[in-house]
């Protein structure tokens, strides 16, 4: 039995169009949103920075084997 089942719904009917909503369901949607976003961002920060970081290796690698064959 989940977190939501047992929190009481609270219902909300637009005045405009008569459409019923749970209240509950809107402000975990934006929440669960927010938390994606931020999950995003974070996760394309750390594939930049480890792209980055395997480019560095690539030409450290690149640079020890031009050493190598000069000796």
């Amino acid at each position: 039995m989940g977190l939501r089942t047992k929190i009481m719904q609270t219902q909300i009917t637009c005045p405009s169009c008569k459409t019923a909503f749970n209240l509950e369901d809107v402000l975990s949607e934006d929440i669960e949103k927010n938390i994606r976003e931020k999950y995003n961002a974070e996760n394309q920060r750390i594939v930049e920075l480890y792209q980055k970081k395997n480019e560095e290796f690539l030409r450290e690698q690149e640079r020890f084997q031009e050493l190598k064959k000069r000796e």
